[in-house]
């Protein structure tokens, strides 16, 4: 492609360019940068799709041949360049030139051509043709046949250029562009039809916008209504919920029942229960110990069982720490079960690679079907994920869900 890029530019005094038959499927946009005098442009036969390539310096361009490519339209930039040509040309001096004509023929001369220069004929080498039947002509000619060019809303400023414009069209009245999956002939005809279609696309554009725009700021007045009722009820939950902790005299003492096996009471009282228990005092504030670790709230004398019943039963929210001791402790998982169906919420929180594929089938189940947060220790530090604030957020819109729960049976 490099070599393709700079293979006009050492000579510009060429005047043809002689390309057909090369596969091509693009050009370079400043591939005739260095050649100002060209005066033919010929890249028919090839397989262009798409062209932009810079003509505004070449102001006696006298024939760009495109014939037989891939060409669906042609860009509006490219047509305004050639536009550009033409009003120079209209408005340059008339004068008659001792250059030899160059002659060519449509269908035989070309090849001479092409075998003699490969790549450009430069018009003032003395070449002597066989057979004269064309010359170039004075001003600038398009020549676009057999493209598959397509009528559509894309193309439109296309089809009313080629029918209209001043330049000369070779054949202009034999072009035609895919329509409808029809072949129509390129006129005024089927530019009014085209022309009809797009207007009635883009009304129907604007309905369908302003439909959807219309069904969006009702959506987006319903959301912003939705949040703040929402709003306004978790502001009333949170003070139902802090009045059923903070009244002494109604059934709900804690927010937080802690289930865990003693094994595990280091982490559990000396990190956890404490760290909980500051970020929820700081939620409802208060300096009433809102998270219930059993053992401290145990009445002395008392069976075990019934003083494990009625902590959960005045806690909102069971939280078990399952370590893998926890998942060996009879009692750990005899609590964890009772709590569940006695229909308590519960919020898990577990050690970082537990195993709890051989646990029992209510554990597992409380693990797959619900989020959890995890601890772990990294470096001797004890990392809790996610935060501190956002397993607390978890809680107290799991309490108020207990509390209206409750309401509602």
């Amino acid at each position: 492609m490099d070599d393709f890029l700079y293979l006009f530019s050492r000579n510009k005094d060429l005047e043809i360019i002689y390309l057909p038959k090369n596969n091509l499927s693009v050009v370079p946009s400043d591939l005739f940068s260095s050649n100002t005098k060209l005066r033919v442009i010929d890249l028919s036969d090839n397989e262009l799709t798409c062209l932009n390539i810079d003509l505004h310096h070449i102001l006696e361009l006298s024939l760009v041949d495109l014939r037989n490519n891939r060409l669906r339209s042609l860009p509006v930039a490219f047509l305004e360049q050639l536009e550009q040509i033409r009003f120079h040309q209209d408005t340059a001096e008339k004068h008659e030139t001792s250059m030899t004509h160059i002659l060519l023929n449509d269908i035989q001369d070309k090849i001479l051509i092409a075998e003699k220069y490969k790549y450009g004929y430069n018009a003032s080498d003395n070449i002597v043709f066989k057979k004269v039947m064309d010359i170039v002509p004075q001003n600038l000619m398009l020549n676009v046949l057999e493209n598959p060019f397509v009528c559509d809303c894309d193309s439109l400023d296309f089809m009313k250029w080629i029918v209209s414009t001043d330049i000369g069209i070779v054949n202009r009245t034999r072009l035609t562009c895919k329509y409808n999956n029809n072949a129509e002939l390129l006129n005024n005809a089927v530019i009014e039809t085209v022309r009809d279609n797009c207007r009635l696309l883009h009304l129907i554009g604007i309905a369908i916008v302003s439909s959807v725009a219309t069904m969006v700021s009702i959506l987006a007045l319903g959301i912003t209504i939705h949040l703040r009722r929402k709003t306004v009820r978790q502001s009333q939950d949170l003070h139902v919920l802090r009045r059923e902790i903070l009244d002494d005299n109604i059934q709900f003492k804690f927010v937080v029942f802690l289930s865990f096996c003693s094994k595990d009471s280091h982490v559990v009282e000396n990190i956890i229960q404490p760290l909980l228990n500051t970020f929820i005092q700081e939620t409802f504030n208060t300096d009433k110990n809102l998270v219930c670790t059993g053992a401290d709230s145990f009445v002395p004398g008392m069976l075990i069982i019934e003083e494990i019943h009625r902590c959960i039963n005045e806690s909102l929210v069971i939280v078990p720490v399952i370590t893998p001791a926890f998942l060996e402790s009879r009692w750990s998982l005899r609590e964890c079960v009772d709590a569940i169906e006695g229909h308590k919420q519960v919020v898990v929180l577990m050690e970082q690679n537990t195993d709890t594929s051989e646990t029992i089938e209510t554990i597992r189940h409380l693990i797959g079907q619900y989020t959890r947060a995890s601890w772990s220790y990294s470096d001797g530090q004890f990392v809790i994920h996610p935060s501190w604030n956002r397993i607390c957020d978890g809680i107290i819109r799991t309490a108020i869900d207990s509390i209206r729960n409750r309401q509602w049976n």
